[in-house]
């Protein structure tokens, strides 16, 4: 069999080759339709396509009747563990490949660093990248690393936020909240905004959502987070409880299932 990480139709020839292939498709949120387009000519000589949100699950199911299995993306919690203590400063930082504007702006960071480097606001804002667009962000809000210092980079944070606007299990949240980060995210985009609860409204809640592109409503967040360190503890607490149940051995062991059901 074949596994196909990314989408079939970068590799126009996999659909012409005489072994079973599983491919994944991992997005959500404003891009789905767009990257169902692109992948339905591919889904009928597919054995297996693996997603990553019930959205996408339900939107390939309307227009397809094969193997659809639904697999969260995983964390390394060894890896990515808690600071033993809060940074002394309140940060917001993010940790996402915002390599071009579109990028940018996918991953909600033009409506962060806005916010955060409002008058109403003004806190610091850090945003880990393997390369930077050329957009007019202050060298103190950016900082370019390799996925091997992201562990140590998150762990120097107050919260993280990443309002994106599409994500179909976004690994970097998943980081974030298995170090035990608050984690700021809409509620319309991807795995974790299907199945994690708003603090607000339940003790147990793992995140603080907002609506995508709602500037009043992530500087709300932000304050609420700065000014209320029993939150930031309790839902850093909840975070990283949800992260350990998607270590990457169980998500291994569901992989091994679909290769293991393809293969024989």
């Amino acid at each position: 069999m074949v596994w196909f990480r990314g989408y079939p139709f970068v590799c126009p020839t996999l659909a012409s080759g005489k072994k079973p292939y599983v491919f994944g498709f991992t997005t959500g949120g404003s891009r789905e339709q767009s990257r169902l387009n692109s992948c339905e000519p591919f889904l009928d000589k597919a054995s297996v396509v693996l997603v990553q949100n019930s959205a996408s699950y339900s939107a390939l199911r309307n227009i397809w009747d094969g193997d659809i299995t639904l697999i969260p993306n995983g964390v390394d919690t060894r890896r990515f563990c808690p600071a033993k203590a809060r940074p002394d400063m309140f940060t917001v930082g993010m940790c996402s490949n915002v390599s071009s504007l579109d990028k940018w702006q996918n991953k909600g960071a033009d409506i962060t660093a806005s916010v955060c480097s409002s008058q109403q606001l003004d806190v610091p804002l850090v945003i880990a990248t393997p390369r930077f667009p050329n957009l007019h962000v202050t060298e103190a809000q950016r900082i370019l690393l390799p996925h091997k210092q992201i562990p140590r980079f998150l762990r120097t944070l107050s919260i993280f936020c990443q309002p994106s606007l599409a994500e179909g299990c976004s690994n970097s949240i998943m980081e974030a909240m298995s170090c035990g980060l608050p984690c700021v995210i809409c509620r319309t985009t991807g795995y974790h905004g299907e199945v994690c609860r708003d603090i607000r409204e339940t003790p147990d809640g793992e995140v603080l959502f907002v609506e995508p592109g709602d500037a009043t409503a992530l500087k709300d967040a932000i304050t609420e987070l700065r000014d209320t360190p029993d939150m930031v503890d309790r839902l850093g607490k909840n975070a990283r409880t949800f992260a350990a149940l998607h270590n990457w051995d169980w998500i291994a062991e569901l992989y091994g299932k679909v290769f293991d059901r393809v293969g024989t």
